[in-house]
């Protein structure tokens, strides 16, 4: 697409090494277009080539030209100045959702509770604002994969788990916990329960 642009003339071999598994929902594909486009362009993308390619690739992609940033919808981006040490953990099931199909089954959106950061400074609030917003997609995904929501009560009712939500369109689910050991402790609890599943802890950085 580059190419055709003329915007490049080079060939390239590019590499991925894959840390984390096809449709998980963690908008892996976005992040490797983004690393390439930061590398080709010096960071100094024109916005109205990443509007051309965010229409091939996916509306996640801006979020990864954020240090830390808010995804409220599939339009508007929300940049967080505060960092937050927060703990994750990630279980991808045996599932493989189609972002296109379970995007195409909504019916209507929720209103999302409005990001006021000067308002959340605390990690507690910030938590307890994460808390009390929803995905859309979950319950979708939920009654097409019984095993998503069963996981995610799973999670849910591991000490130390703030609450449980599922990535994007899934199907990775995850647990927000308030330390690394309880998150390694739930780890090895739900490894053990779904021993075929991949998993992971993750933190924010």
């Amino acid at each position: 697409m580059l190419r055709r642009l003329g915007l490049i003339s080079n060939f390239y071999s590019v590499t991925i090494v894959k840390n984390i598994p096809v449709f998980a929902g963690l908008g892996g594909g976005a992040a490797n277009v983004a690393t390439i486009l930061k590398y080709l362009f010096k960071r100094k993308i024109r916005r109205s080539l990443l509007n051309q390619v965010e229409d091939r690739v996916g509306s996640d992609l801006k979020l990864f030209f954020y240090n830390q940033g808010f995804m409220k919808n599939l339009g508007l981006i929300t940049n967080i100045k505060k960092k937050h040490k927060l703990f994750f953990l990630l279980i991808q099931p045996s599932v493989k959702c189609s972002t296109k199909e379970i995007y195409s089954r909504v019916k209507n959106y929720s209103k999302k509770k409005r990001l006021e950061e000067n308002r959340i400074k605390t990690q507690s609030k910030f938590i307890s604002y994460l808390s009390k917003n929803s995905n859309d997609l979950q319950s979708i995904v939920e009654k097409k994969y019984p095993i998503i929501k069963e996981l995610l009560i799973n999670i849910g009712n591991e000490k130390g788990c703030y609450f449980s939500r599922m990535t994007g369109s899934g199907s990775v689910c995850y647990g927000l916990f308030n330390n690394q050991i309880k998150a390694k402790k739930a780890l090895n609890n739900l490894k053990t329960k779904y021993p075929k599943f991949w998993s992971s802890l993750a933190k924010t950085v």
